[in-house]
């Protein structure tokens, strides 16, 4: 039932404040991980910070087993100042389905239509490429999420056949 009360709030959040209403978001750190070597490896985790006022974000994840038929992704929000940092959302979804049927999820859509003109995601499973985002940036339009001022962390996880295999950690502030 908690749940369910923070996933209203977080709607609230995301639909009623308007995006040009928010601060102007700032990345100021990106680390990915690596779980499985032998499934996936990141050719490119970078933050380019060369200019101040608009920083972008690009990430080229090699996949070494393909075809990807099935992925599970884990999306965090956390606003720090505080440890651990405060959960504002943790929600996982079945990536293939989502990407099949892009309105089937409101919160993971809007995410989506954010970054989905910087990559290659741009169809369902099977996955039988590398995935690239490449020059994401925040400075155009606001932010995908309407949030407080303050420090937050975003962790992106996916996962494939139950097991995890990367994860893409990006600290931002308001």
């Amino acid at each position: 039932m908690q749940q369910l009360t923070i996933f209203k709030t977080l709607l609230i959040f995301l639909f009623v404040i308007q995006e040009n209403s928010c601060r102007q978001l700032k990345m100021k750190q990106l680390e990915c991980l690596t779980y499985d070597p032998e499934y996936a490896k990141f050719d490119l985790c970078e933050l380019d910070t060369s200019l101040r006022n608009n920083p972008t974000l690009s990430i080229a994840i090699r996949l070494l087993t393909i075809p990807v038929t099935n992925i599970n992704l884990r999306v965090e929000f956390g606003l720090l100042g505080s440890s651990p940092p405060i959960i504002v959302l943790n929600n996982s979804w079945d990536g293939c389905a989502f990407l099949k049927s892009r309105k089937s999820n409101k919160v993971f859509g809007r995410l989506y239509r954010y970054i989905a003109p910087y990559t290659n995601l741009n169809h369902s499973c099977p996955i039988n490429h590398d995935v690239i985002i490449k020059n994401l940036t925040v400075a155009e339009g606001g932010s995908a999420l309407a949030m407080l001022g303050g420090e937050f962390v975003a962790k992106v996880y996916a996962a494939s056949d139950g097991k995890t295999r990367i994860s893409i950690k990006v600290t931002s502030s308001y």
